[in-house]
């Protein structure tokens, strides 16, 4: 679960400084509460959820290697804006922002 909370960590929290005007502490304090709950979410939505973080570090790797020349590891909001096109990962992308939005003290 360590690998699913740093990728949490790589894709949220870029949107998180810019909702909560760049404070670290309080997006580190909203991330691991997120994660804390995340554990005591029910099997099955732990499995979505999962493979929904796999898919989105799985298309970084390959944007990565597509795009060497721009020396940037982060496709993350390219790869947020491309999986908006389905609904199915747009309503999971939105799950997670509502409930580390929720998690906020």
């Amino acid at each position: 679960m360590f690998f699913f909370k740093k990728i949490i960590q790589l894709v949220y929290s870029q949107y998180l400084l810019n909702l909560y005007e760049n404070d670290k502490n309080r997006v580190n304090s909203i991330l691991d509460n997120f994660f804390e709950s995340l554990t005591r979410f029910n099997i099955s939505l732990k499995i979505i959820i999962c493979l929904f973080l796999l898919f989105l570090f799985i298309v970084n790797i390959f944007f990565i290697i597509i795009f060497f020349y721009q020396i940037r590891l982060n496709h993350f909001p390219k790869i947020i804006k491309l999986a908006s096109g389905f609904p199915y990962l747009k309503n999971l992308d939105n799950f997670l922002k509502a409930n580390l939005s929720l998690h906020s003290s």
